[in-house]
């Protein structure tokens, strides 16, 4: 009984701890952990603004003042020469937010953005309460994540450190998987635990026997 305790106790510990996060730059190198991906572009989508909006395996919802999340066409981006996602706010120092949440929870969620505010400040991405920074004004490139827990919401906001508004990032080509060939999932953890608990468990009562 004092193991199955310390395996049900195991148990909750896993669940209470924070997502293990890995984070990418390079695409390939994401592609190699992620395994299998689905993709997302948004070139079969009509140019219109809105603020919340179902994509099929995703919705994205706005939040804030002054924000607009609009799908447009390649003359509104640096980057993009087709359809993409713009995640535009109003100055300034309004804490809006552009929320992606996945019908399902995902291990692997990459993208490709490109941040044109002006004001020099990062897009911050926050999941399971951890926050990373996507890149400074002026920069565009990949940016993806490999977790060990299944995640499906990803807030993104302007870095509220440089004062001002994001004025405008813009995101395409989403990657995202529910497998990952990086890192073990929590739950195959608990039962790789509970065999080594079993095993030990028969083995003091043969040797009691």
């Amino acid at each position: 009984m004092k193991y199955l305790a310390i395996a049900f106790i195991s148990l909750f510990t896993l669940k209470a701890q924070a997502a293990l996060i890995t984070t990418f730059t390079n695409q390939a190198s994401f592609l190699t952990a992620a395994g299998s991906t689905s993709s997302y572009n948004f070139d079969t989508n009509s140019a219109s603004g809105f603020s919340n909006q179902d994509f099929g395996d995703f919705s994205v919802v706005a939040a804030g003042s002054g924000i607009r999340l609009s799908v447009l066409g390649g003359a509104s981006s640096s980057t993009f020469s087709s359809n993409h996602l713009d995640f535009n706010t109003a100055c300034c120092n309004i804490p809006d937010t552009m929320t992606i949440t996945f019908d399902n929870g995902l291990l692997a969620f990459g993208f490709d953005f490109s941040n044109e505010d002006p004001t020099s400040d990062y897009t911050v991405l926050t999941v399971d309460g951890q926050s990373f920074n996507v890149g400074s004004s002026g920069t565009s490139g990949f940016f993806g994540l490999v977790t060990d827990t299944a995640l499906s919401s990803f807030v993104f906001q302007d870095d509220p450190s440089n004062g001002g508004a994001n004025t405008s990032t813009k995101f395409d080509n989403f990657l995202f998987a529910s497998n990952s060939n990086d890192v073990p999932e929590p739950a195959t953890l608990l039962l790789f635990g509970l065999g080594l608990v079993g095993l030990r468990f028969s083995n003091i009562k043969s040797k009691a026997v």
